[in-house]
Formats: C-alpha cells, sequence, structure tokens
C-alpha cells in the first residue's frame, strides 16, 4: 500500500518539493503572503464538497483529489518548516556553503557556493563557483570591502544581468553585463539616486538609442549614441527643458541636417550643420519665426548664395563672404525696389556697381571702393540721361572726366577735383561748339587760356586769374584782328600810358564767373 501510495504521488511531490527548496534557500521562514495564499486555498477546496470531475487531477491512469493534494502541500510545507526551525541540519545537503579564502601561490578550483575571502581577509565573493571562476548568480566586494555588485557571472566576469553599485551602497548601474562591462540595455544613476542614462550601452559605453538626464532628473538628450557621445539622430534640451537641438550628431557635435531653437521652442535654424557650426544649406529665423536669412553658410557664417531679409522683407540677394556682403549682389528697399546692384567687399560696395534712386532709375554705374565711387564711372540724372563720365576718388569726382548737356553734347572735358573744373580743360557751348580751353583753378578760369566766340573766332588769349582776364593777354575783333595786346588786371586792360587801351564797351564780358555760370560739375550731378 505505501508503495503504491508512493508511486501515485511521487509526480506531484517531486516538482513541489523542488520549488519549496527553492523558495526555502532564499527565506528561513514562511512569509506571510505564502500563508494569506494557504488559508484562501483552504477555504476554498478543503472545505468543498467533491462534486464534479474538475475536483480532481488525472496522474496517468489514476484521478487524485485537488483536496488530498492540498492537504498534501499543507502538510509538506508544515514539515518543511518544522525542519528548518527545529532541524536545520537536514537542509545541508541543499544549502551547503563553503567559505574559501585566496592564498599566494594557489589555485582555487572549487565548484560550488561559496563565500571567498581574499589574502587580508576581507570578504570578496559570494556565489557560485565554477572550476574557481565566478559563475552564475553571485555578489561582489571591493578591497575595501563595499559591497559593488550583485548579479550573473560567466567564466570569471560579470556577465548576464546585474546591479553595480557605489562604495555607499548606492545603485549604480542596473542592466546587462558582458566580460565586466556595461552592454545591453542598462540604467545609470548618480551618486545621489538620480537617474542619468536609460538605454544601451556597448564596451561600457552609452551606444544606439538611449536617454540622457540633468541630476535634478530632467532629460537632457534622448537619441542615437555611438562610444559615449551622441551620434546619429536625437534631440537636445536644455536644462530648463525647453528643447535646444533636433537632428543628427556626429562624435557629439551637430553634423548633418537639423533644427536650432529658441528658449520659446521656435526654430532659430533649419538646415545643415559642420562640426556643431551652420554649414551648408540653411534658413535663420528670428524669435517670432520670421524669416532672417536662407542660403549657404560655413563655419557658421554665411557664405555663398543667399537671401538676407528684414522685417520678412528682401533686403538682400547674393553673395556672402564670413557673414558679409562679399561677391555680386543685390540690395533692396523696403518696397522691394532694388537701389545697388554689383560688387560687394566686406559688407561694401567694392568693385563695379550700379546705384539706383528711390524710383529705381540708374544714377550711377561704375566702379566703387570701401562704399563709395572709386575709379571710373558714370553719373546719370533723375530721367537717366548721362550727365558725367570720368574719374572718382573718395567718392568725389577727382581726375579726368567729361560732363554733358541734357542734349548729350559736350559741356566739359578735362581734369576735375573735388567735383570742380580744375586744371586743363575745355568747354563748349549746348551746340557743341568750343567756348574755352585752358586751365581751371576751383571752376574758374585760371593761367593761360584761350576763350571763343560760337563761331569758333577767338576772343581773348592769354592768362587769367580767378575768372578774369589777367596779366598778359590779347583782345580780339570778330574777324579776328587783335584789338588790344598787353597788361589786364582784375579783368580790366592796364597800361602805364593809357593811349592805346580799349574802349570799356569794346572789352569782351567777363568768362568764368559764379554769378554767369555754374563751374562745378558736382552741382551738375548732385554729388
Amino acid at each position: 500500500m505505501d508503495k503504491f501510495l508512493e508511486k501515485i504521488l511521487k509526480p506531484v511531490i517531486r516538482p513541489i518539493k523542488k520549488y519549496i527548496m527553492g523558495f526555502v534557500r532564499k527565506f528561513r521562514t514562511l512569509p506571510k503572503l505564502i500563508l494569506k495564499t494557504l488559508k484562501g486555498w483552504i477555504k476554498q477546496y478543503l472545505f468543498k464538497p467533491l462534486s464534479s470531475r474538475k475536483d480532481y487531477v488525472k496522474t496517468g491512469d489514476y484521478y487524485i483529489s485537488k483536496k488530498l493534494m492540498l492537504l498534501l502541500l499543507v502538510l509538506i510545507l508544515i514539515i518543511v518548516y518544522v525542519l528548518l526551525k527545529f532541524f536545520p541540519g537536514f537542509f545541508v545537503k541543499e544549502s551547503k556553503v563553503v567559505k574559501l579564502h585566496e592564498k599566494p601561490d594557489q589555485e582555487i578550483t572549487y565548484t560550488g557556493k561559496v563565500i571567498l575571502f581574499d589574502e587580508t581577509g576581507v570578504l570578496k565573493y559570494e556565489g557560485e563557483l565554477v572550476k574557481g571562476a565566478f559563475s552564475g548568480q553571485g555578489k561582489l566586494y571591493s578591497p575595501d570591502g563595499n559591497f559593488i555588485y550583485e548579479g550573473q557571472f560567466q567564466e570569471g566576469a560579470q556577465s548576464g544581468s546585474g546591479v553595480h553599485y557605489y562604495d555607499d551602497g548606492e545603485v549604480r548601474y542596473t542592466g546587462a553585463f558582458e566580460n565586466n562591462e556595461y552592454n545591453g540595455y542598462g540604467q545609470l544613476f548618480n551618486e545621489q539616486g538620480t537617474l542619468v542614462y536609460q538605454g544601451e550601452f556597448s564596451a561600457g559605453s552609452f551606444s544606439d538609442q538611449g536617454k540622457e538626464y540633468y541630476n535634478d532628473g530632467k532629460i537632457k538628450y534622448d537619441g542615437a549614441y555611438k562610444n559615449g557621445v551622441f551620434n546619429g539622430q536625437g534631440a537636445l534640451y536644455s536644462q530648463e527643458g525647453s528643447l535646444v537641438y533636433r537632428g543628427e550628431f556626429t562624435n557629439g557635435a551637430y553634423n548633418g541636417q537639423g533644427q536650432e531653437f529658441y528658449t520659446n521652442e521656435n526654430v532659430k535654424y533649419e538646415g545643415a550643420f559642420q562640426n556643431g557650426q551652420y554649414g551648408g544649406q540653411g534658413s535663420v529665423f528670428d524669435e517670432n519665426s520670421v524669416l532672417i536669412y536662407q542660403g549657404e553658410f560655413k563655419n557658421g557664417q554665411y557664405n555663398g548664395q543667399g537671401k538676407l531679409f528684414r522685417n520678412g522683407l528682401l533686403c538682400y540677394q547674393g553673395e556672402f563672404v564670413n557673414g558679409n556682403y562679399g561677391g555680386q549682389g543685390k540690395l533692396y528697399d523696403d518696397r522691394g525696389i532694388v537701389f545697388y546692384d554689383g560688387e560687394f567687399e566686406n559688407g561694401e560696395y567694392h568693385g563695379q556697381g550700379k546705384l539706383y534712386d528711390e524710383q529705381g532709375v540708374l544714377f550711377y554705374q561704375g566702379e566703387f571702393a570701401s562704399g563709395e565711387y572709386n575709379g571710373m564711372g558714370k553719373r546719370f540724372n533723375e530721367d537717366n540721361i548721362l550727365i558725367f563720365q570720368g574719374s572718382f576718388a573718395s567718392g568725389n569726382i577727382t581726375g579726368e572726366g567729361t560732363e554733358y548737356y541734357l542734349n548729350g553734347n559736350i559741356k566739359y572735358k578735362g581734369a576735375l577735383e573735388n567735383g570742380q573744373y580744375n586744371g586743363n580743360g575745355q568747354l563748349f557751348d549746348e551746340d557743341g561748339n568750343l567756348t574755352y580751353e585752358g586751365g581751371f583753378q576751383n571752376g574758374r578760369f585760371f593761367g593761360e587760356g584761350t576763350l571763343y566766340d560760337s563761331d569758333g573766332t577767338i576772343k581773348y588769349m592769354g592768362s587769367f586769374l580767378q575768372g578774369k582776364y589777367h596779366g598778359s593777354g590779347q583782345l580780339f575783333d570778330s574777324n579776328g584782328d587783335i584789338k588790344y595786346e598787353g597788361e589786364f588786371r582784375n579783368g580790366t586792360p592796364y597800361q602805364s600810358s593809357p593811349s592805346g587801351l580799349p574802349e570799356e564797351s569794346e572789352l569782351p564780358q567777363q568768362p568764368g564767373s559764379p554769378e554767369n555760370e555754374s563751374s562745378s560739375v558736382d552741382e551738375q550731378v548732385g554729388v
């Protein structure tokens, strides 16, 4: 009969005993939770009358009542409890732990559960050994005796799931290990117990996907890693919690396509990055999301082709160098009308260019230097009629040039300085007839010169001072004959003897007087 019962109960008792023995290894007394659970089972099954096949469990060719199984389970638990409480030696074979001490020049080859001490007697390891190597579940201690790791081992190394601790006992890391390094999914904490990273690890470093946090627990970064630094797609946040950057990273720096944000999380920049700086094609916006710039960047500055906007309106289109206008470009006013079209250097007009008035009419075309007219150029009036072409210096008409009447005929041709006739030149009337050729000073006849009638007949040949006959000279009549030859002072013939002097009514009108005509090109072209 006993053998018959043993044959029936053995397949039932064996898994129960195995479960209980595993449970016993961890606890020396029955937990309240199990007692509470057992109490519920007893009420449910022990006092319930057997009424159907559901109250039995089929084992081979036999049926065993659940009530009987419960009674046996309760009996086994009571026996186990009594043995643990009063006869602990009964389980020595199941839970035997050996204490070992490391010794110089002596290799440990033991297999089984151990408590291992180092050569100085400090606890080093608790857990399983396989041929002397840490294996399976175990606990590791530092040379100072601090508990530093609990988890799985393989061939002497921390491998599998485990928990790494700071010296003060706070959790440092929990997750996967491989060969004593964080490898796989895990969570990293600071010494205050705050989570600083969760995600994938490789060879001890952040890798693949993960989230990094500030010491106050706010998220710092969410995205891809490589070798412990941001690498791939990710999002970076400020310590205040606002989004700073979203896009691609390489070696911890913004690299590739991305977006940079203001503290209000409106987009500040959108486009390409290189080594943490704007590089390539991109757009810059103000804090209200109004476009400021669109185009190419290099080293964080406008470089290459681009468009600059003011209050949302296009104000410049063209080339940039190191953040300034550089190369070919156009400037626009607030109405979108071009007022400069040409070359730039360091943000200033430099090289060939064209300037336009408020109506978009061209009024200067030529060379610039450092933002001023410099070199050869042309000036036009409000009707786009050419009125001067020649040399400019530091923004003024200086050097050789030609002034024109509105009908296109030449008015003056010769030397100028600061917008006035200075040096040798020629004056013409509106019909193109030469009226004077010779020297000028500050816009007036000066030095040697010749005056002509409209038919080309010489009127006067000689010296001038401040626009008047002065010094040696000759007066001619309408036939070209000399009427007077001698000295002049302040426009009047002068001799020590009055004989031979022409009548005052016969003297030609004094030329070059500022009261009679403009002798400044600046007055004509509006310099």
